[in-house]
């Protein structure tokens, strides 16, 4: 008889077992008896997972300043890889004096980019502290073309590169551009800048 208890304790201790295992893994039987099992719990790496992800989106995104003549001048949030005129749709489009060739909207943009568009017959914004030189991340064919030594087919290359590549981090990166080599470099470096 203490042999039959014993094995009835023991089973029941193994099937109680089973019953913990399940309620430890977040599983539950749909009631169908086919053996198939819903999950209804997640894990601590999981959560953590979560959690981790929601600070990575913060540095997913770049902030850049859109004004001029533009219907809601501010500062927008884009996710990287985007363009200039979606910027520009995100502040509301361009006012109908604006002048849209003064700026590349296919142009990619960078965090803390500001995009100023002129209106007709002003002169592009220069930027706040006055600099004239060009910026090699924002101009288009046009302006490329008033430096020294730049022709529509190197400013057209500068363009390419810049679309593919995303923007320069400094002057010195225009060298990576083909057809433009130190010798042309020296004469433009005056003239050019990427913030």
């Amino acid at each position: 008889m203490k042999k039959m208890i014993l094995a009835f304790a023991a089973l029941c201790l193994i099937l109680g077992g089973c019953g913990a295992k399940d309620a430890y893994t977040g599983t539950a039987s749909d009631g169908t008896g086919d053996g198939t099992e819903e999950r209804i719990g997640f894990s601590l790496a999981e959560s953590s997972e979560e959690l981790s992800g929601t600070e990575d989106e913060e540095e997913k995104f770049l902030f850049v300043y859109v004004c001029g003549a533009v219907r809601k001048p501010g500062v927008y949030q884009v996710p990287p890889g985007a363009r200039v005129y979606e910027a520009v749709e995100m502040a509301g489009g361009l006012l109908p004096e604006a002048d849209g060739r003064a700026v590349n909207l296919a142009a990619y943009l960078s965090d803390g980019q500001m995009i100023a568009v002129p209106a007709v017959g002003e002169v592009a914004a220069a930027g706040e502290d006055g600099d004239e030189r060009v910026n090699i991340n924002t101009a288009g064919i046009p302006e490329l073309m008033t430096l020294p030594g730049i022709g529509k087919a190197k400013a057209e290359a500068i363009v390419q590169y810049r679309d593919k590549n995303g923007p320069f981090h400094a002057p010195e990166d225009i060298m990576r551009v083909t057809g433009i080599k130190e010798a042309v470099f020296e004469k433009i470096k005056a003239y050019i800048r990427t913030e």
